[in-house]
This record gives C-alpha cells, sequence and structure tokens, in this order.
C-alpha cells in the first residue's frame, strides 16, 4: 500500500510528464505480448522439467495449467504463497510428496537467483562507475549466499534446529537433485534463456515509447527483477519490480519518468495474460483432474 500510494502521489504530480503514452507504439506492445506468452510457456516448462525429476510425466495442460495458476494465485499471496497449492495438487493428483516438491521449488529458486545476480554482477563490471558500488555489492552477496547454500550446505546438517527444518529439507533434497546432470543442465539452460528473453523485452519495451536502452542496461533490469520475483515478498511483486526498472533507469540515466512508462506497461501486459491464460487452461487442468479421480 505504501509503495501503491508513492506511485499515485508521483503520478498526480508529474502528470504533465505523461506524454509518452500518446507515443507508445502497438506493433512493439504485440511483440511484447507475444514474448510474455513465451516466458509463461517457458515458466511451465520449468515446473516440467522438476517434476520430471520425479516421473510424474505431466501432460502439457497439467504442467502449463498449473504454472498458470500459480501465477494468478502469486497476484494475491506474499512469499510464493502459490507453490503449497501446487504441491498439495500434486500430492492429491500425482502422489508427490508435498515436502519434496517445496523442497525442490526452493532449490530452483536458489540455482534462478544464483544464475540471474551472476549475470547482474557481469553487467555491472561491464558497466563500471562509482554509482553501482553499493548495487554490485548487495548482488554480490546474494550470489555468494546462493552459491553457499548450493554447493557448501549439502556437507552441513541442519537437524540441531527446529526451526531450519524447510532448509534441511531444502539441504536434502538437493542432494538428490544434483546428482542428476540432466535436470540441472535443463534448470541452467532453461533459465539462461528467460533472461535473455526478458531482456528482450525490456528493450522491446522501451522501444515502444522510442526510447532506446543498452542490451546491458536491459539485462540488469531482467536480472533485478527476476530476483524480486523469485523472492515475491509482496503479493505479485508489486511496486517492487517497478521500483527496480525506476531505480536502473535513474543510474542509467535514461530517466525515472521514462522508466516509470516503461513498468507501467509492463505491469499492464503481463497483468492482462495472467488474466487471460490462467482460467482458460486452469479449468482444463480441473476437468482432466476430475476425469482421473
Amino acid at each position: 500500500m505504501l509503495l501503491f500510494g508513492i506511485g499515485l502521489a508521483y503520478l498526480i504530480h508529474h502528470k504533465q510528464e505523461l506524454h509518452f503514452i500518446s507515443q507508445i507504439s502497438l506493433s512493439d506492445v504485440a511483440i511484447l505480448s507475444a514474448i510474455v506468452i513465451i516466458l509463461s510457456f517457458c515458466n511451465g516448462l520449468q515446473l516440467k522439467i522438476i517434476t520430471d525429476h520425479y516421473d510424474l510425466n505431466l501432460t502439457f495442460s497439467q504442467w502449463f495449467g498449473i504454472s498458470r495458476a500459480n501465477a494468478l494465485a502469486n497476484l494475491w499471496l506474499p512469499l510464493s504463497g502459490a507453490t503449497p497449492l501446487k504441491a498439495m495438487y500434486l500430492k492429491q493428483f500425482h502422489q508427490m510428496r508435498i515436502s519434496s516438491f517445496i523442497a525442490a521449488m526452493g532449490v530452483t529458486q536458489l540455482l534462478v537467483i544464483a544464475l540471474n545476480s551472476g549475470f547482474a554482477m557481469m553487467l555491472l563490471i561491464i558497466f563500471g562507475g562509482g554509482a553501482n558500488v553499493f548495487l554490485f555489492a548487495t548482488i554480490g552477496a546474494i550470489f555468494l549466499g546462493a552459491l553457499f547454500f548450493l554447493f557448501l550446505m549439502p556437507n552441513f546438517s541442519l537437524n540441531l534446529f527446529p526451526f531450519l527444518r524447510y532448509l534441511e529439507n531444502i539441504r536434502s533434497e538437493w542432494g538428490e537433485i544434483r546428482g542428476d546432470s540432466k535436470t540441472i543442465k535443463s534448470l541452467i539452460l532453461l533459465n539462461a534463456f528467460i533472461f535473455c528473453l526478458r531482456n528482450f523485452s525490456i528493450i522491446v519495451a522501451f522501444k515502444a515509447f522510442s526510447l532506446d536502452v543498452s542490451f546491458a542496461t536491459a539485462g540488469l533490469i531482467a536480472s533485478l527483477t527476476t530476483i524480486s520475483g523469485t523472492l515475491n515478498l509482496i503479493p505479485g511483486n508489486f511496486g517492487v519490480g517497478e521500483a527496480l526498472i525506476l531505480a536502473v533507469s535513474g543510474i542509467r540515466g535514461i530517466g525515472i519518468n521514462e522508466g516509470l512508462h516503461v513498468a507501467a506497461l509492463l505491469r499492464v501486459i503481463v497483468s492482462i495474460w495472467t488474466f487471460a491464460l490462467a482460467p482458460l487452461f486452469s479449468r482444463e487442468l480441473l476437468r482432466k483432474s476430475n476425469a482421473a479421480e
């Protein structure tokens, strides 16, 4: 609510600067929509890769339907709150242990954070400049934390403390998953592709307002918004992703007002396709699930 209030106040006091809206390119909006749909497919494919490790062999309507229902639920639930719902569905219809799925998703999130923070660090090194020192240190800490857990934690037991039981489950599950090179390689390649797609979507979003942005700047925005979206501390990551776009736009000299237009466009298009695809494929998912019963 605080972020929403700040955004509303900005719009009221800078309404004369919203002229970029009249310059929007519909062809770029169409391209952006296509990219968002492909990204939706990729997010579902990530679920397919994870569940294939457990030999669930989900159909397209199942893994894509679950992914879209999850995206819709996360618009309203913080801290990736839809994950337990996916786990309960897979337990009910595919006999997958809830703890295993939640832990596997935790491992996947760590991989995503490690990859994207690594990309962000490389881009910041390319950028250079003192303005990025604090950002580099922050992202570096996230990167090292993710790597520490992925590569060193399997050698330690966390059973000493009850409140670390969730982390212990992730550690145990990661010990099994990391032995599956096919799953790990597939997740890494898929998320590298997702990074490139998100990078391209940022470039197209700026281009829709006749604004040019470098590949490196777009990549930095893509990395940071992916990390914040993975954590999903606020329902739908609302306000956090937009704040990151505005911050990077300001740091890179693009302009906060320009970044605001791009952030709003991305939010609108992603929301539209989430609301459009989720009911369609969720209904098909429920129909097949009922038939399976």
